[in-house]
């Protein structure tokens, strides 16, 4: 994972993230939650872009599963918190993703 590549989508732009020597990982909230992230392994030449409605989610996590050294856990929340639904209520979050392969990858 150490030769992942991603972005945060914000603002309608892409903006590059550093990986460090793990895989990416971290928790956003409210304020700081972006529109999408992309992942690109110029390796495998394969990766997953996904974007969502902003104003559906508060809260994104991102990690990477010790035994599972290939693997990403994305996780996309409605609030930071629990937040009860009613009884016969229902929440969603409207989002899209993509795997891409084999692609030159040009960001703007």
């Amino acid at each position: 994972m150490a030769e992942l590549q991603w972005w945060f989508l914000i603002d309608g732009k892409w903006a590059p993230r550093e990986a460090g020597k793990h895989s990416p990982a971290g928790s956003w909230y409210e304020g700081d939650v972006p529109e999408g992230w992309l992942f690109w392994s110029e390796k495998t030449r394969r990766g997953l872009w996904q974007r969502w409605e902003r104003d559906e989610v508060g809260a994104v996590y991102l990690g990477g599963i010790s035994v599972e050294p290939n693997t990403l856990a994305l996780d996309l929340a409605t609030a930071r918190a629990n937040v009860e639904i009613p009884s016969g209520g229902s929440r969603q979050i409207k989002h899209r993703f993509r795997w891409i392969k084999n692609m030159k990858i040009v960001l703007q």
